[in-house]
């Protein structure tokens, strides 16, 4: 996978609606595995009666440096979007 080289963060809402929990990450490969350990806490805490439902969201953003702000993650180089990225090299 060819690396994007801009600046990613992980957003999780835990419950719906609220405002995100954000992590700073350096890359594909870490963004992965931190969407990853929200996800699996979140199925955890679900499992065990700490939450009532599923209702949480777990994205990938990057910066936009034209636009200054947080933008749904794309690689262009790839053609992919993160859902494709995540499934065609972390599946």
């Amino acid at each position: 996978m060819k690396l994007i080289g801009k600046k990613l963060q992980v957003h999780h809402y835990p419950q719906m609606p609220c405002e995100p929990f954000c992590v700073d990450v350096k890359d594909e490969n870490e963004a992965f595995k931190i969407a990853k350990t929200l996800a699996d806490q979140h199925l955890f805490m679900l499992g065990q009666n700490i939450i009532p439902d599923y209702s949480n969201i777990i994205s990938v953003l990057m910066w936009d440096e034209d636009e200054k702000e947080w933008v749904d993650y794309h690689n262009e180089a790839e053609g992919m979007d993160w859902e494709e990225i995540e499934t065609t090299y972390f599946s």
